[in-house]
């Protein structure tokens, strides 16, 4: 996941991962004697964003996620393709790989 938040799930998810490590801080489960603090908005680009309470995410679980997500638009173009449900399908496939891909930039939702 970047660095940079793009406005897709993974900022929601990321979101969540810190206010939970915050909250299990602030009431005592989490002891940060040996963790190292979120760093998920230092700008650095490069490797995976760790997360420190939630599972860190992987290419492999965004390209789940992206495919997953796609695969409806996919099958309902299959069974009736037109020209108009391959217009529909390419919109829904690119907002599908904003909402869910590994490195996103705010940017890409241009392209919708």
């Amino acid at each position: 996941v970047h660095a940079y938040w793009a406005p897709n799930f993974w900022a929601l998810y990321n979101f969540a991962d810190k206010t939970l490590f915050t909250l299990g801080r602030k009431f005592g489960y989490i002891f940060t004697d040996n963790i190292k603090t979120a760093h998920m908005t230092g700008g650095l680009v490069g490797g995976a964003t760790e997360h420190l309470v939630l599972p860190t995410i992987t290419p492999s679980v965004t390209f789940t996620a992206t495919f997953g997500t796609m695969l409806p638009a996919l099958y309902i173009l299959g069974k009736k393709p037109s020209k108009e449900n391959f217009i529909k399908c390419i919109v829904i496939c690119t907002m599908c790989s904003f909402m869910f891909g590994w490195h996103v930039h705010e940017k890409a939702i241009l392209m919708v």
